[in-house]
């Protein structure tokens, strides 16, 4: 995924939802596919230009360069969550003004619980805050950082993200795994091939 900065504080949120209900969930998500409303959706709360898509490279653009842009994407269907790797590549571009107060997007697992309907069953959102985990991916105006929190509560704890700077423009790669205790997290500069590898956080699956 992709998405350009001015000056503005631009905040953009991959978020993958934990089932809590039958079905079984799945443990498969390859990409964006077409970006179907039937796997994705897609929130764009502000006046800006939505979100486009990339068929051909996959490439999710998330935010225009306007101010005040916020985005998220959630997947619809249910994830097991009990072990789990998440990959995808992450490039901010046009980076090249100062920050207000820092930036950037957040990859969060956040339970959706769901109940029986007619005609088969729907998952609904909700919005309580104890119920997400993030790991961050931070722009500020000369440095980058990235953290896991809990709760919706970003705030201070995140760590200086080395020689992979998220500000560079570089497509980075990005790991993350659960092993049912610790969250790994690994970013790879594709450019340059510099690795940030910070310490596994302690991290426990949302409650059911």
């Amino acid at each position: 995924m992709k998405y350009p900065s001015s000056q503005s504080c631009v905040v953009a949120v991959l978020l993958a939802f934990v089932g809590v209900a039958s079905p079984a969930a799945h443990a498969d998500i390859d990409g964006f596919g077409t970006l179907s409303p039937a796997l994705w959706t897609v929130n764009s709360p502000d006046s800006n230009a939505p979100p486009t898509f990339d068929l051909a490279t996959g490439t999710l653009h998330l935010t225009p360069q306007s101010n005040d842009a916020r985005r998220s994407v959630f997947y619809n269907i249910p994830q097991t969550v009990t072990q789990f790797t998440a990959s995808f590549t992450y490039q901010a571009l046009n980076v090249g003004s100062v920050f207000a107060g820092g930036c950037g997007a957040a990859f969060v697992l956040q339970k959706q619980p769901c109940r029986r309907a007619r005609g088969g069953q729907r998952c609904v959102r909700v919005r309580r805050h104890h119920q997400q985990r993030a790991v961050t991916l931070e722009l500020y105006a000369s440095t980058s950082r990235t953290g896991f929190f809990l709760n919706g509560n970003v705030g201070a704890g995140s760590l200086f993200t080395g020689n992979v700077s998220l500000i560079s423009g570089h497509p980075i790669d990005v790991s993350i795994g659960f092993d049912g205790v610790f969250l790994t997290e690994s970013l790879l500069d594709t450019v340059t091939g510099q690795i940030f590898n910070p310490s596994p956080y302690i991290a426990t699956k949302p409650a059911r």
